[in-house]
């Protein structure tokens, strides 16, 4: 019968305990790396899509007069009423106006689906006016509530970036935190934002250097409380919503 040393059973245990606590470091250590690695390529995916997006601003502004993408449906009495019309038919959503460049086919309606949104459809309804469900969207649009029709080649400007962290429909988040970034690329602390000149560029502040909020009005940056028909103050008001 083979006898063990004495103190060998305790041995064997602690090399299994040095072995799992490797493996726990080893864990520790290489999630993150894999987690930062992801958020990269879904930053450099995101990225690429955004250039078929400004791609498809450009061609629907070539067919229109050199104007911004908006519904023919009409303007409603807010922008943040999603998917809803007044009792005109107008659309209460800026986001409709959106819509129009995947609906009328200037671009796959999968390039405005960012990575990171598990929500983001597969394929829209083109009969429809607007995105089945706010959390099929993935990005804000210019405030566009004004109906000025406003000119894609009047200014360098942001016209749309990753989702505007402060409403959701009908009603603001919160305003406490004028320094909020975007939640679409949370673990890298920034968002894509889409210039008039076609340029797809990464800002770590949704504060520009001309001072101009690009996720609120600019008149409105300490506002507690915005009512949903707020409109853009002046050309250099970026105020991207959804």
């Amino acid at each position: 019968i083979a006898i063990l040393p004495q103190g060998g059973g305790r041995l064997r245990l602690a090399k299994l305990f040095a072995i799992a606590a490797m493996l726990l470091i080893a864990i520790a250590i290489g999630w993150p790396i894999m987690n930062y690695a992801q958020s990269m390529r879904y930053e450099t995916i995101a990225r690429a899509n955004l250039g078929n997006v400004a791609h498809g601003f450009s061609q629907y502004a070539q067919g229109n007069q050199g104007q911004m993408p908006m519904t023919s449906q009409g303007l409603g009495d807010n922008w943040w009423g999603h998917g809803s019309t007044n009792e005109a038919g107008a659309v209460n959503s800026n986001s409709a106006h959106l819509f129009v460049l995947p609906k009328d086919e200037y671009i796959k309606a999968s390039a405005l689906n960012c990575p990171t949104n598990n929500f983001a459809p597969v394929a829209i309804d083109t009969e429809q006016i607007d995105w089945q469900k706010p959390e099929h969207i993935s990005y804000s649009y210019q405030n566009q509530l004004d109906g000025k029709a406003d000119s894609l080649e009047r200014s360098i400007r942001p016209i749309l970036a990753d989702k505007n962290p402060y409403f959701s429909p009908g009603s603001h988040i919160q305003l406490t935190n004028l320094k909020l970034n975007s939640n679409n690329h949370k673990r890298l602390n920034g968002q894509h934002v889409i210039f008039s000149d076609g340029s797809v560029r990464w800002l770590k502040s949704p504060i520009l250097k001309n001072g101009d909020h690009i996720f609120l009005k600019k008149d409105g940056q300490s506002l507690k409380k915005y009512q949903g028909n707020e409109t853009t103050e002046d050309v250099t008001d970026s105020f991207l919503v959804w």
